[in-house]
């Protein structure tokens, strides 16, 4: 008996297609639309995360605009430039800060450029009384020290407890100041200093009547403040 291939290929009955065959040509197409499903699960995935990103950037930036909003309102006179500070602090020296143009303020012992520094206050202080500055803190040593070469703020020098005394109140002063003249020194916004002046105010003056603090040269930086620009002490911007 002979084999005829091709007759046995043409006359092939569905019924001779083994189980393993059939899950084959059945899985191809179920595959493929699986394939389709997941891509369209990922794309829709990626146009979502693009929306909501777009969506937070445009949130983002009209709560920035709302805000700036606010602040013109604050300010009416939003329409002129901040002022900018030519320099933010007195630099390091009593050299440099007389080269930046800076005072030197004896209520605190601080160099203050020409923004932060508040002449009339100054010379109030100065006026108060008869003021006494000392090379030792040590009640026994009364080596003084001269209005002239005090005020020129070239070296630190020791005072007595009312200059301690009337020197917080000018502090605080000058903190009022600040919030009309739009600029502050960085030494009257220390927190712990306001509860350090609030604490001596309220201890026996008369046992403390020998006690000497020293009045160290500082040279802080002048920030700018206001009730009018909507702000807070907050770095200033300084001409490089």
């Amino acid at each position: 008996m002979s084999f005829n291939s091709g007759a046995a290929y043409h006359n092939l009955n569905i019924s001779d297609v083994t189980f393993e065959d059939e899950v084959i040509v059945k899985d191809r197409p179920t595959r493929s639309y699986l394939l389709k499903i997941i891509l369209l699960i990922i794309t829709a995935i990626i146009v979502t995360f693009v929306t909501v990103s777009t969506a937070v950037e445009t949130a983002i930036i009209r709560q920035a605009q709302y805000k700036t909003a606010d602040v013109a309102v604050l300010d009416p006179d939003r329409s002129k430039p901040l002022q900018a500070l030519r320099y933010e602090s007195c630099g390091r020296s009593p050299a440099e800060a007389r080269l930046r143009g800076c005072n030197f303020d004896i209520s605190s012992f601080a160099w203050l450029t020409s923004e932060c520094y508040d002449d009339s206050l100054a010379q109030e202080f100065i006026s108060w009384s008869n003021w006494t500055w000392y090379t030792s803190e040590e009640p026994d040593d009364n080596t003084q020290v001269s209005f002239e070469e005090a005020r020129l703020g070239e070296k630190d020098t020791y005072v007595d407890w009312n200059y301690h005394m009337v020197h917080c109140t000018f502090m605080w002063r000058q903190q009022h100041q600040a919030t009309e003249n739009g600029w502050i020194g960085r030494h009257l916004v220390n927190y712990e200093h306001t509860k350090h002046c609030q604490h001596s105010l309220l201890m026996n003056t008369y046992e403390n009547r020998n006690v000497r603090t020293p009045a160290v040269i500082m040279y802080p930086h002048c920030l700018r403040v206001g009730i009018g620009e909507g702000m807070y002490p907050g770095p200033a911007r300084r001409e490089r």
